[in-house]
């Protein structure tokens, strides 16, 4: 029951999610055919700098606001004032972080430019990003917590869609290539806020409550380090590449990581359905540690097919979707593909954590791995380049969900199916041995023209995927009967 609810709920909540993501993806080959792997990696450290800065802009206000927006003891009456203070500090303290970020990065520009290659006005065009970036995140939060997917749904479709539109006709049309991709993300972000505004607009106004400023700056600040770890952890191992190795392997892990993305189309989705569920079963259900337990399995199944799917045809996609040069990014996507397979997972590893309001926990775990991962890293890049650091987030990404299984079993213990964990665990270590074994034997293929081993290589990767769908019945994981049930309408 708990599968079939969990099942629509994802289609329902996450459906929106998916296509955004998707449409993302899709103009990907379009700039890779524009762009040279070299700009990619320069655009990859670009988008590191806008993420650390925006750590730091943020100040945790979106998780202040749904801290209290909801609390009783907030009155209904004084919910505008609560979104208005917070709208008016987030302006305020991203326009102050702005300026400050102009002023600092100046004398920069030079260093940036003979050591990065990072053109100054690209630098500019990501700094001046921060604000309208920042105002329809918080739009965005303030129209969930009133519960209209619609209005939602219009918001996230309108600022993505102005997005892919305007990034797209000033790097291809424009040729403007990596300053003319930030300036269409720029113009983008700034016709939208006007809607986004206009959507909240009975909750809007220029009045500054002293009281609710310290309520959520309080609150909020301490989201600051799990962020900044966050960074650390996901982010730094661009810098890394660029200091250890080149802009060329920049270039190839950023590409392998847009291809390793996808698997998050679909985990993301699950996500938005699983949180309420999860909320809802403690309540309802006596047996739920069972269920969850149930579903920890079948979810590790399925996205193993997903990414056992996306490793076995690594070269395939790229390819078919990217010109020769980004060809050899195909074992670092094998290797980010399998760290994306346990990132997936946390959303169910770390549910005793957050039953039991253990949150300080994330921090802990969070700021060990960047550690973990800075010194694999430094081990790493300057023997493999973007495969070590592939590497190296494919082990931090297991020592993540690893520690949040563990924590999870000694606060609140699930019910595991030990048995098939292990048989997944073992499917997914044989497609991994596979992908990368097939991979190295298609590359010595194909530089020798030996045309007729890929094929033969293409065959059995595809019987292996055949194998892999036919194993989550036979181990008894997910029945056909099961599976068939999902579609199946619900009985009132």
């Amino acid at each position: 029951m708990i599968l079939k609810r969990l099942f629509k709920d994802t289609l329902v909540y996450g459906g929106a999610d998916f296509l955004l993501r998707f449409l993302s993806f899709a103009t990907f080959p379009l700039l890779a055919y524009a762009l040279s792997v070299e700009e990619f990696g320069v655009m990859a450290l670009l988008l590191t700098v806008g993420g650390l800065l925006n750590t730091f802009a943020n100040l945790g206000l979106n998780n202040a606001l749904q801290r209290f927006y909801w609390d009783p003891q907030t009155p209904e009456a004084d919910r505008p004032g609560l979104v208005s203070t917070g709208l008016l500090l987030q302006v305020l303290v991203t326009l102050a972080l702005t300026l400050l970020s102009l002023l600092v990065l100046w004398p920069l520009r030079d260093l940036l430019w003979q050591r990065y290659q990072i053109p100054w006005l690209s630098l500019c065009f990501v700094v001046l990003s921060l604000l309208p970036g920042n105002l329809l995140v918080y739009a965005t939060d303030v129209i969930r917590l009133h519960f209209t997917p619609w209005r939602f749904l219009l918001l996230s479709l309108l600022k993505n869609g102005l997005h892919i539109a305007l990034t797209l006709l000033w790097v291809i049309a424009f040729k403007g290539r990596l300053d003319g991709y930030f300036f269409g993300a720029l113009l983008a972000g700034w016709l939208a806020v006007p809607i986004a505004l206009w959507l909240i607009r009975q909750e809007f106004s220029l009045k500054l409550n002293m009281r609710f400023v310290k309520d959520l700056v309080s609150y909020g600040y301490p989201f600051i380090f799990v962020a900044l770890a966050a960074w650390i952890f996901s982010s730094l191992d661009r810098w890394m590449l660029g200091e250890l190795s080149s802009s060329t392997e920049i270039g190839y892990f950023a590409v392998a990581s847009k291809f390793a993305s996808i698997p998050l189309f679909v985990s993301s989705a699950f996500g938005l359905a699983w949180s309420p569920i999860t909320i809802r079963l403690v309540a309802e259900a006596a047996d739920y540690r069972r269920q969850i337990g149930q579903v920890l399995t079948v979810w590790l199944y399925l996205i193993t097919v997903i990414c056992g799917a996306l490793m076995l045809s690594a070269r395939e996609l790229l390819v078919i979707l990217t010109p020769n040069e980004y060809h050899q990014a195909a074992t670092t996507l094998i290797f980010l593909t399998m760290g994306t397979l346990w990132q997936a997972t946390t959303q169910i590893t770390a549910f005793g954590i957050s039953l039991e309001k253990q949150t300080h926990h994330f921090a802990r775990i969070t700021w060990l791995t960047a550690a973990v991962n800075l010194g694999l890293n430094l081990v790493l890049i300057p023997r493999f380049g973007a495969m070590g650091a592939a590497q190296a987030t494919l082990v931090s990404q297991l020592l993540v969900t690893g520690l949040y299984l563990w924590l999870t079993q000694k606060l609140h213990p699930l019910e595991l199916e030990t048995n098939k964990l292990l048989g997944v665990l073992l499917i997914m270590l044989a497609t991994l041995a596979l992908a990368l074994i097939t991979e190295a034997v298609n590359s010595a293929a194909l530089r020798d023209q030996l045309w007729s081993s890929s094929w033969q290589i293409i065959l059995l990767k595809s019987g292996w995927l055949l194998v892999l769908l036919g194993l989550g019945p036979a181990l008894g994981i997910l029945s056909p009967r099961a599976l068939l049930g999902l579609f199946r309408p619900q009985q009132s």
